[in-house]
């Protein structure tokens, strides 16, 4: 099966504090500013040491804190992507979170963040009681239903996750990534249709939104178009070059279509890309096997086995049947 990832909402705040002179709220607020344009260009590390400053200048802003724990929590997701150490980076998070709650108890965006910094580390059921204290304090806060579904799918909870994607797109209609969230649900209840119909919304409103074409491009591919999927493929990448699970489900459908050499290039760039996930080198071991390449191949096998001990009946039926 190819790899599906729900996408998880955070959110980043401007600085409510009446108390301070408006000049040090000017700058709390530039510092902010010039914060969230690095985060959103994917350079956390840059925002970090703004936001430090607005912290410096303003410890009683729990805004401050919560800000800057949502540049640690994108950088420890980005440190997860890159097959990189993250732990800590996410425990830097959650302290930001801790103290955000601690200035203002009522916030419900530093719980959903700290969630999902806790998810992060693999605390599902602090994760959990974050989302749902997120909710009870607002319940109006969709990206807090959308990470709570996602926490529901990941686990198989389909009818609780379908429930919060709906409600949160009743509070959002216009929010690309819950449709795509819930596209993807539906393709894990096998309802392809339902799904390209919400992957088709999510990419309406947001033409830009890479994983949504790397979504339907595995539905197509489930459903025998293999000439749609390699065009919803080669658009995700066009938007993100360094998409390594859109190689990766490129390289598979090249693999299906019998286009070995083209296989073996996108599963080459997905290891490039994302050296950590087993599923690259057994997909490329299978690739190298089908080119004649036995040695390449059991490289990539190997790989694979220390990766991920699963994937080892797999290796071995594919070594029986030689």
């Amino acid at each position: 099966m190819k790899k599906i990832i729900f996408t998880s909402l955070f959110f980043l705040a401007s600085t409510a504090v009446v108390s301070a002179e408006n000049n040090l709220l000017e700058e709390v607020e530039a510092y902010f500013k010039q914060g969230f344009e690095f985060i959103a260009a994917k350079n956390p590390d840059a925002a970090i040491p703004l936001l430090d400053k607005a912290v410096e200048l303003d410890p009683e802003n729990a805004n401050a804190y919560f800000n800057r724990a949502g540049a640690y929590y994108a950088k420890g997701n980005l440190a997860g992507i890159r097959g990189q150490p993250y732990h800590k980076i996410f425990d830097a998070a959650i302290r930001d979170c801790d103290k955000a709650i601690e200035l203002d108890p009522k916030h419900a965006d530093a719980y959903n963040t700290r969630g999902m910094a806790h998810l992060g580390k693999g605390d599902v059921l602090a994760a959990l009681r974050d989302y749902d204290t997120a909710i009870e304090l607002d319940p109006t806060l969709a990206r807090a239903y959308v990470n709570r579904g996602h926490w529901y799918a990941d686990r198989k909870f389909t009818h609780m996750a379908m429930k919060d994607y709906n409600a949160a797109i009743e509070l959002d209609p216009n929010k690309a990534a819950i449709y795509n969230n819930r596209g993807m649900l539906h393709d894990q209840m096998g309802n392809a249709v339902a799904a390209k119909k919400d992957y088709d919304k999510a990419i309406e409103l947001d033409p830009t939104f890479a994983m949504a074409y790397n979504n339907r491009g595995i539905a197509h591919d489930m459903g025998g178009d293999l000439h749609a999927a390699i065009n919803d493929y080669n658009k995700a990448i066009e938007l993100n070059p360094e998409y390594a699970d859109a190689h990766y489900n490129r390289g598979r459908t090249h693999f299906d279509n019998n286009d070995m050499e083209a296989s073996l290039r996108d599963l080459d760039k997905a290891v490039e890309l994302n050296p950590g996930i087993a599923r690259h080198y057994f997909y490329r071991g299978k690739t190298h096997l089908k080119m004649g390449g036995t040695d390449a191949a059991q490289q990539d096998f190997d790989k694979a086995v220390e990766l991920d001990s699963k994937f080892f009946p797999r290796v071995r039926q594919l070594q029986d049947s030689k």
